[in-house]
């Protein structure tokens, strides 16, 4: 449960499920995700695995947390301890370490789950047994200390274990807990953890269903299996669109039409089909060598070189990208332009004697060199926080907005005004986000991150508000993340799912954010037709929506620049991308400039490498300009490189499609595409067949969507090539196929 503070249902101190940065031995939270303090890998080589978690390998590796507040186990108030893990092989070590509290030890050893005051004093979980490696496990502890006892009541993947107990001797010193780790000999955990969570003051488990709990604290529907068809609704007068409104009495047959009948608004479909978009960490976090800053950060700290706006889109353009999104404001609050509404910008900043704008630089660099702009804003401020308007509990009452300030360069002016119900800090992210959607000509994304940063108080965003003011503004700009248009993956690692769709179940409460409907941020089934089913059947959607993803990632280790920078190579590059574009995602890549205000050698390097390995496996296109036969027919327009039209399989049948290049050509990868603005995303199913003496499967995948590319094991020879489409939702275009051949050379340094 995410609580705030207080009530009935507790404080959660932890829930991290390790979707957000691991960098070096800092791990920083994302959206969903709750960190009230610290929390560090012990060695650095702690490994995120992409909807996973954190993968450990012994040899003192673990993740250890600091609360804010140690926990300090008052009389019979309990404490929750959940962890989600999973052994990857059988274990053969005395004892393993999983949990390392101030107070007690929890572990397994080959026969045996156990807890205790301390791995000395180890007691046996009855009912437990060994703990089975290759399967995910999920661990829940309840721990209330009454008296001079300390009761421990435990589950195992429902089952109930325990009761055990033991005199209560106290906390040690350190307030630290470790996950993983045990710091006794060869106690280490081998395995991935996969969530952890750490409440107090009677919040309720979260991970799983036990006695007490309540189905929809664990995200379970009452009706967790696919119904029946019964009951089909008629869909007569119901148009396409990029929302289609679901009821819990919709039969499967219904709730699938409709998602088939989802389509993205224009400004969506042209994003998802340029797939590779840079992303710019810049600002005071750079010159204090952090990811996340807290406020008091000194403005003098902010001091570059040089600001070479015009090198960074220069470079960008060079490499491939066509959209570039700038942190303008990270979780700090520091200002990137010289906002009017907080002293916390660089114009407070010795850089170009305080009269510096990055925003103003980008910007003019960006249209003179043909680049699209976006802008990321980071709702958190902790600044902010610190002058009292984030989080300060103030109620909503009208705003007008712009609020000009004294001395305003704006009175006077033929200024757009607007009134919103808003918070003191909704008021002061309202003023901020007028000035830049106002100062800087076009703006195609606007990005709100999840995550809170290292704020501490609680702020209700008004998402409604804020939504308006932007589409009022740049009607024609994406949202991003914490907005209605583009969602993120799930994870930082640059990987979308094997399956990815545009199409999903939401929960839509009015004007404000929307959430969608998932067990899990990287859930593989996310979107698919059970997962879809499940989520209106049981109640918890209330809508399907349009809402593609956005796969963001780091070239270099961290998001801002730091001085032991190794950014990732070409074939690194190359697989993440193909992960991502290939996937129906956008991939969005992280290039930090320096305290230089450039970027690094290294990493220019890496763009420009990257950019030659995607040209020398998406150049060559044996069938560019090939005409295929669909069912019977001879068509030109799926190989003439318009993504936007296609034969139409109106009934959503199984089809074939045949290209003969009359001559074998070797091919390493293919590209297909849905029209998506016309038909959607339908297609669940294709296979890939060349004749090599007789039609043969080399390749397969599901969905389709914008963009999918499927690499083959080897590269394969053949004359003729098909591809079949063996299932679909509902009518879809297929709009291009590709057949790459691999180049052993840049095309673009052959004379």
């Amino acid at each position: 449960m995410q609580t705030d503070d207080g009530g009935d249902l507790g404080r959660v101190d932890l829930d991290v499920r390790f979707a957000g940065s691991l960098v070096g031995s800092g791990h920083y939270t994302t959206q969903g995700e709750i960190l009230r303090g610290s929390l560090r890998g012990l060695t650095g080589l702690e490994t995120q695995v992409a909807g996973q978690g954190v993968r450990l390998n012994g040899a003192g590796q673990g993740i250890g947390f600091v609360p804010t507040a140690p926990l300090t186990f008052p009389e019979d108030a309990a404490v929750v301890v959940e962890l989600a893990f999973s052994l990857e092989a059988p274990t053969t070590q005395a004892f393993t370490t999983l949990l390392k509290s101030p107070s007690f030890v929890v572990g397994f050893d080959p026969d045996d789950l156990w807890v205790g005051p301390s791995s000395e004093a180890r007691i046996g979980l009855p009912g437990a047994g060994p703990v089975s490696p290759g399967a995910r496990h999920t661990l829940s502890l309840k721990l209330r200390r009454s008296g001079e006892r300390l009761n421990v009541a435990a589950w195992l993947d429902g089952v109930t274990l325990g009761p055990v107990a033991w005199p209560w001797q106290g906390q040690a010193d350190s307030s630290r807990w470790v996950f993983g780790n045990g710091g006794a000999g060869d106690s280490g955990f081998h395995g991935i953890l996969h969530r952890v969570r750490i409440a107090e003051g009677g919040a309720p488990f979260a991970l799983q269903a036990t006695s007490g709990t309540r189905r929809a604290d664990v995200g379970l529907p009452d009706n967790a299996g696919l119904p029946g068809d019964e009951g089909a609704d008629d869909l007569c007068g119901l148009e396409p669109g990029n929302y289609v409104d679901v009821r819990p009495t919709d039969s499967p047959s219904t709730i699938l039409k409709k998602a088939a009948l989802l389509r993205p608004t224009p400004a969506q479909a042209l994003w998802q089909e340029e797939g590779l978009t840079a992303f710019i960490h810049f600002g005071i976090n750079t010159f204090y060598g952090q990811e996340w800053g807290n406020g008091t950060e000194v403005p003098a700290a902010f001091d570059p070189v040089e600001v070479d706006a015009e090198g960074w889109v220069k470079t960008l353009r060079e490499t491939g990208f066509r959209t570039v999104i700038l942190t303008l404001k990270h979780h700090d609050g520091f200002a990137l332009w010289p906002t009017r509404y907080s002293r916390h910008s660089v114009a407070a900043s010795p850089w170009a004697d305080g009269k510096g704008d990055i925003a103003r630089d980008l910007t003019d660099a960006a249209r003179r060199l043909g680049v699209k702009v976006g802008f990321y804003l980071s709702p958190a401020d902790s600044n902010a926080e610190l002058n009292g308007l984030f989080g300060n509990g103030s109620p909503r009452k009208p705003r007008r907005i712009p609020t000009l300030v004294p001395e305003d360069d704006r009175t006077g002016s033929d200024l757009p005004r607007f009134e919103y119900e808003a918070t003191d800090y909704g008021a002061l992210f309202l003023n901020t986000l007028y000035e830049i959607l106002t100062q800087y000509g076009k703006v195609h994304e606007v990005w709100f991150d999840g995550a809170q940063g290292n704020t501490a108080a609680g702020e209700s965003y008004d998402y409604a508000a804020f939504y308006d003011l932007i589409h009022r503004l740049q009607p024609d700009a994406n949202i991003a993340v914490g907005g209605r248009d583009i969602r993120w993956v799930g994870n930082e690692l640059g990987v979308a799912r094997e399956d990815e769709w545009a199409t999903v179940a939401i929960i839509d409460g009015g004007e404000g954010a929307i959430r969608p409907v998932e067990d899990d941020h990287f859930a593989q089934d996310t979107g698919s037709d059970q997962q879809l089913v499940r989520a209106v059947r049981s109640g918890r959607a209330n809508r399907l929506h349009w809402w593609p993803t956005e796969s963001d990632m780091k070239i270099t280790s961290g998001w801002f620049a730091h001085a032991d920078d190794e950014p990732k190579t070409a074939a690194e590059l190359l697989t993440h991308y193909e992960d991502t574009y290939g996937r129906n995602s956008v991939m969005l890549l992280n290039v930090p400039p320096t305290v230089n205000g450039r970027f690094s050698d290294e990493v220019t390097g890496a763009l420009e490498e990257f950019a030659r390995e995607r040209r020398k496996a998406f150049t060559l296109d044996h069938a560019l300009g090939v005409r295929v036969r669909v069912d019977g027919a001879s068509v030109a327009n799926l190989t003439d490189g318009d993504p936007r039209h296609g034969p139409t399989v109106a009934d959503g049948a199984p089809s074939s499609f045949e290209l003969d290049l009359g001559e074998p050509r070797s091919v390493a990868r293919i590209g297909l595409s849905e029209a998506i603005l016309r038909s959607g995303q339908n297609v669940r199913g294709f296979v890939v067949e060349a004749d090599l003496d007789g039609w043969g499967e080399v390749g397969r995948g599901g969905v389709v969507g914008a963009h999918r590319i499927v690499k083959l094991a080897r590269p394969v020879a053949a004359r003729r090539w098909r591809i079949r489409v063996t299932s679909a939702r509902g009518a879809y275009t297929l709009s291009s196929i590709n057949l790459w051949e691999q180049l052993d050379l840049d095309p673009a340094s052959e004379p």
